[in-house]
Order: structure tokens, then sequence, then C-alpha cells
């Protein structure tokens, strides 16, 4: 975790690496872009980031306000100004998530998250309130699902 003096808000940080095939039809009669590839980010970190916010208000646990994964990967594919996908996985010391569902036309959100918290007793300092809500969830899988846009999300558990 940062310390209050290396915090950057609105920071979304990483090293992004991928590949992708795009395509499309030119001329008189253009189709939309369609495609598939990989994404892999590494050593990524969320600062302020509404959607990590919302979900850590949500579920009542504040290390959600700067979060870091080690690796984010997953398979894509593109339809015009639509990115979809069946699971871009984010793995972290505290929590793993799996997403699936759309990206669509000004950046509208259609995605299912699968919520996993890992067992951290010791490893990571939290306060002693979200530390005991954390052990009570450690071991679960929660999902939720994020609607609206990346400015503006809507979050809502599913099946809790």
């Amino acid at each position: 975790m940062a310390t209050q003096k290396d915090k950057q808000y609105g920071l979304a940080s990483g090293i992004i690496t991928g590949e992708v095939e795009l395509g499309r039809r030119v001329g008189d009669e253009p189709t939309p872009w369609r495609g598939q590839g990989q994404l892999r980010i590494e050593e990524s970190r969320f600062v302020s980031n509404k959607i990590f916010n919302s979900l850590g208000g949500l579920l009542k646990l504040p290390f959600f306000e700067d979060i870091s994964f080690s690796t984010i990967e997953g398979p894509f594919t593109v339809h015009g100004e639509r990115f979809s996908s069946d699971g871009i996985t984010f793995n972290g010391p505290i929590v793993n998530l799996k997403a699936s569902g759309d990206v669509g036309p000004d950046e509208q959100l259609d995605l299912k998250v699968q919520i996993e918290f890992l067992q951290i007793a010791g490893r990571i300092p939290l306060v002693a309130q979200a530390l005991e809500i954390f052990n009570r969830l450690a071991g679960q899988v929660l999902m939720v699902r994020i609607r609206g846009t990346f400015d503006n999300p809507d979050i809502q558990p599913l099946g809790l």
C-alpha cells in the first residue's frame, strides 16, 4: 500500500503488453473493425479509480482506494466500438478478480465480476475494522454486475 506522500489520485499505471489482430473491409461499404487479442498488464496500480472505489464502498473495504495487481490478463474480441471478454483476470495479493462482459461505445459497461478474497492474516496491514470484515470474507467468492460508465459505475451484488 502506498503512503499518503506517494499517492497520485486518479492514477492507473502498469506495464501493458499484448497482441491484437484487426480487420475490416474498406471502400464504398466499409465494415466495422473486427478482431481479437490478448491483454497483459503487469505491476498495475489504481488510485481513486471510480470503479474500484464503488466496489470498496459496496463491500465496506477501504483498500480498494489504492489497489494493485501483479498481473491483469486475458483474451478479448473487438466488434466495431465494442470490446468483449470471457475472462480478464486480475491477480493481486489481497483479492483476485475475473471480469467478463462488454465495454461499448461511450465507455458503456456491462460486466460481471467474480471477486475472490485471499487469506491475508498478518501479510498486509489493514485497519482493525477492515481486517475483521476481510477475515470473514476470506475464501469466499462474490459476484457483482457493473453497468454505467467508467466515470459513473453502477455496481450491484449478484446472488448475495
